[in-house]
């Protein structure tokens, strides 16, 4: 007679199984498209189209500068009709919405259903990029049966803490180089 596995996959709930946070990079994608802020309009959606993604960081001498998306590059309040000089530096957004490796998978989620963004991306020490989570990623993962329920305990409030407020980023906004943190960390 064959026992059911009680072996956790993560994400997965298994009877008799121990519930466990979904952490961001089970879900992440690691290989990153990244596009200069130099480039041109034309030549950033054409790359956008041919990695087959719709938006992606912006770097400026090997540091996130911003977020570029291909409603940003045909968005004619951003690039007016007749300005095709236009840099992706000229279109992107500033503000850079990030998680880390090692926040719950939900934060993402939360992240990009309040802020209605499509990629979240995942910063390392230092602010390197090490990944980004996606509406496909979380589509992905749901397809594959990952649950995304949340284990960490919440405060009396309901509010969902970080174990460590002093380093919780939801936001940065590189036009004024400040750190947004979430209300109640």
């Amino acid at each position: 007679m064959n026992q059911p596995s009680t072996k956790a996959t993560p994400g997965r709930v298994v009877k008799g199984a121990t519930l466990r946070t979904l952490r961001v990079r089970e879900i992440m994608t690691r290989e990153v498209f990244t596009v200069a802020a130099s480039t041109s309009i034309d030549d950033a959606a054409r790359s956008l189209s041919f990695h087959r993604v719709s938006g992606a960081p912006v770097l400026e001498h090997g540091r996130i500068v911003g977020v570029v998306s291909k409603t940003d590059l045909v968005d004619p309040r951003r690039n007016p009709r007749g300005s095709g000089d236009s840099k992706v530096a000229d279109v992107m957004t500033h503000v850079i919405f990030a998680v880390r490796e090692g926040d719950p998978a939900t934060m993402a989620v939360r992240l990009m259903a309040n802020e209605s963004i499509h990629r979240v991306i995942v910063v390392a020490e230092g602010g390197k990029i090490a990944g980004i989570v996606t509406s496909m990623d979380i589509v992905r993962a749901v397809a594959r049966g990952v649950r995304f329920d949340d284990t960490m305990p919440a405060s009396a409030d309901g509010v969902e803490r970080h174990a460590d407020p002093a380093q919780a980023i939801e936001y940065v906004d590189l036009r004024t180089f400040e750190v947004g943190h979430s209300e109640g960390c």
